[in-house]
Parts: structure tokens; C-alpha cells; sequence
């Protein structure tokens, strides 16, 4: 991803504001505490904030976790397989991303529906006595974020796929064979 395109400015946007909506809950979780300790009363819908935030912020960073090369793999067998191998090892991350990004794009199908779902029926978390949140703001974060994520699943995917059909030349000192 070039650093100075749009796509890669609006990954680092959706990463920081998953990274500044963390750092709320982080205070807001505080806050709970010390209201629970110093006047035994909590906070209401905390849990209910954590909850649903939690997974709205795994979604906003993980194109950004993709984009800087930081999503788990094991790195043991591949690694080593594509120096060994370039083509077959660039193919099989090929394969990989785009197996992420099929995944993604069923995740992303989805939350489609679910958000349409939940934005009719204006569904919400916790009970009108106490503390409730909409539902709908975090389906549509994790359509954003799992948007992006497909994108960049697909952009490291050809990459992998370039760099396949175009091997990288011998090292020095390496014999030719004829």
C-alpha cells in the first residue's frame, strides 16, 4: 500500500480512531472503578459500552494490523519455504490473503443484512429502566472496517501474486546452471 495514497490515509484514520475509542474505554473503565470504590456506585451501561465497542475497534484497526504486516501467521514455515521457493512461496501468501479476503467478504455479507436488521428495528443493547445503547453504529463500523479489510487482503494478495510471476534474481555469488 503506497503511504501517501487516500486508501492508505483512511486506514490510518479508521486505526487511529480505533486506537482514540480505546483509550475512552480505558478512562471509562477507570471512572467505573472508582466510582464502584470511592460512592459504591457504578456507572451505568459500562458493560454495555465495553461490549459492544470491543468489537467495533478490532474491526476499524484490522486493515491497518494488515497493511503493516502484523496479522498473526506462522511465520516459521513460510518465511524460510519463500526464500527456498519465490514463486511457490509467493503464491502460497496469494492463496492465503486471498482466503482472508473470502473470509472477510462473508463476514462483511453478513453484517450487510444484520445492519439492515438491527437499523429497522431499532435494536439496542441493555434495558430501557437502566441504560441503552444502539446497536447499528457498531454493525456499521465492522462494515467500514471489514471493507477496508477485504481491499487490503486483495491489495497484498496481487502483490504476492506480482512478485510470484516475477522471481527474484539469483543471489551473488550463486552458480548458473546451464
Amino acid at each position: 500500500m503506497p503511504s501517501g495514497s487516500r486508501f492508505a490515509t483512511a486506514v490510518s484514520v479508521l486505526n487511529a480512531s480505533g486506537s482514540a475509542w480505546t483509550m475512552v474505554l480505558m478512562v471509562l473503565i477507570c471512572v467505573d472503578v472508582a466510582a464502584r470504590a470511592a460512592l459504591n456506585h457504578p456507572l451505568k451501561g459500562v458493560s454495555e459500552v465495553i461490549g459492544l465497542s470491543l468489537v467495533a475497534c478490532v474491526f476499524l484497526q484490522l486493515p491497518h494490523i494488515l497493511a503493516s504486516g502484523r496479522l498473526t501467521r506462522v511465520e516459521i514455515f513460510i518465511d524460510p519455504f519463500t526464500e527456498r521457493r519465490p514463486v511457490a512461496g509467493h503464491a502460497l501468501q496469494a492463496l492465503y490473503y486471498l482466503v482472508g479476503a473470502a473470509v472477510m467478504l462473508l463476514i462483511l455479507l453478513a453484517s450487510g443484512s444484520r445492519f439492515v436488521d438491527v437499523w429497522k428495528a431499532s435494536d439496542y443493547v441493555g434495558s430501557k429502566a437502566h441504560f441503552t445503547a444502539p446497536v447499528w453504529p457498531v454493525q456499521l463500523m465492522i462494515i467500514v472496517g471489514a471493507t477496508f479489510a477485504v481491499i487490503q487482503f486483495l491489495l497484498i494478495a496481487w502483490q504476492h501474486l506480482r512478485m510470484a510471476r516475477r522471481p527474484a534474481p539469483p543471489a551473488a555469488g550463486a552458480e548458473s546452471r546451464p
